[in-house]
């Protein structure tokens, strides 16, 4: 049986960095090591600084969808050319820290719980869509 948490929507308008530091506490209170806690919160800064550069506002958590984080790993593999291990790295954190927004009850669904993992050496050939095409389909 699925455990069914009220949603806090008393808080979901602040900024996402008041949920990032309230789950680097919850992580390093969860017995995670100090390198994990700052690589996973590294990543999602990394994320939401991205994510505020490519819409020109912050991320508002009722705006974190999977083809947001879509669009972010496609960023790191075509365009900055990451390497396999630093993408699976990020793909990881952002997992665990949505992951962690639906447990705390300010997110209804998990936007990550279908973003996969890169394999591979080569990684995907397949170009994805450009921002603006992906802007452009939204509107």
């Amino acid at each position: 049986m699925q455990r069914v948490t009220p949603l806090k929507t008393e808080r979901t308008s602040q900024p996402p960095e008041v949920f990032l530091e309230d789950w680097r506490r919850f992580l390093q209170e969860h017995d995670h090591s100090p390198g994990t806690v700052k690589k996973y919160t590294q990543a999602v800064a990394h994320f939401l600084a991205w994510y505020e550069q490519e819409e020109r506002m912050p991320l508002q958590l009722a705006a974190l969808t999977p083809i947001a984080l879509i669009g972010y790993c496609n960023e790191l593999q075509h365009e900055q050319r990451k390497s396999i291990s630093t993408i699976n790295l990020r793909v990881s954190a952002l997992r665990a820290w949505c992951a962690w927004l639906v447990d705390q009850g300010y997110l209804p669904l998990d936007p990550a719980a279908r973003v996969k993992l890169v394999s591979g050496a080569a990684g995907s050939k397949r170009e994805g869509l450009s921002s603006s095409q992906v802007n452009a389909l939204l509107r």
